[in-house]
């Protein structure tokens, strides 16, 4: 999985429809919807895309920092957020 797979536009969508259809996080910070945890920070500018492996942070100027390089990791975060927005379309 190259990184340059993870689009922010696509990633800010994604995160939109965790924010709309999601419950609460059982730590209190963010929203889950499956296996995809969103959340942002406090300065408004940066948003968090999380499963158990791996996250991908899209920050100001949609520039996107990763919480590690390893591929399978990042394949499985990429299919985790597709799969999401694929069901969460649906719904919306």
């Amino acid at each position: 999985m190259e990184k340059r797979k993870f689009r922010p536009a696509e990633l800010l969508r994604s995160f939109e429809l965790v924010q709309q259809y999601g419950v609460a996080s059982s730590d209190g910070w963010g929203r889950e919807y499956g296996p995809i945890k969103v959340s942002s920070g406090i300065d408004g500018y940066t948003i968090t895309l999380e499963n158990r492996r791996a996250s991908v942070t899209v920050n100001f100027h949609n520039t996107l920092s990763f919480s590690t390089t390893d591929r399978a990791a990042l394949e499985s975060l990429h299919r985790d957020i597709a799969n999401v927005s694929r069901a969460l379309n649906e719904v919306a």
